[in-house]
């Protein structure tokens, strides 16, 4: 039987997360994928998802944080910028 329902839209946090990922540098990306938990060699691949929930963790807008703080596309990459000027390169939390 051939699944006849449409794709489901992204929700507006993973569209977010998207906008975020995509205003990133290739070395941004492998610096935030680091930070995540990824290492040459290792047994786990975080993923650009898993990269975007320790960044929303690390600025206070996880879920269950009380943050109400909308991101508009335009201060992703400031936001960016924020988290490498705060975090650096070697802040793992393993």
């Amino acid at each position: 039987m051939t699944n006849t329902k449409e794709p489901r839209q992204p929700t507006a946090d993973e569209v977010d997360g998207m906008n975020w990922w995509n205003s990133m540098t290739e070395a941004e990306r492998a610096e935030v994928l680091e930070n995540a938990g990824w290492k040459s060699g290792g047994t786990y691949t975080p993923s650009a998802a898993d990269a975007w929930a320790l960044y929303k963790k690390r600025i206070g807008l996880e879920k269950g944080t009380g943050a109400s703080r909308t991101i508009a596309v335009g201060d992703l990459a400031k936001d960016v910028d924020a988290y490498f000027d705060t975090f650096g390169g070697d802040t793992h939390d393993a």
